[in-house]
């Protein structure tokens, strides 16, 4: 998940809240406590209704990332 700029790991982040979620990167993607996703980038990119873009592409322009 950290893969990417500051930029996009910052707005994925800020998107999970969005979501009622947190994204802990010693966890994954939490909600209510509960760890839903985290074992791979592909899972936690899923739970939050996103496809996972390749590394390369994880960059933020006038604050919205490339890949969307």
């Amino acid at each position: 998940i950290r893969t990417g700029s500051a930029d996009h790991n910052q707005w994925l982040a800020t998107y999970a809240i969005t979501k009622g979620m947190r994204l802990k990167y010693s966890q994954g993607l939490v909600k209510g406590g509960q760890v839903v996703a985290g074992e791979t980038e592909e899972g936690v990119y899923e739970a939050l209704g996103l496809r996972c873009p390749e590394p390369e592409e994880r960059e933020v322009a006038n604050g919205k990332p490339v890949w969307v």
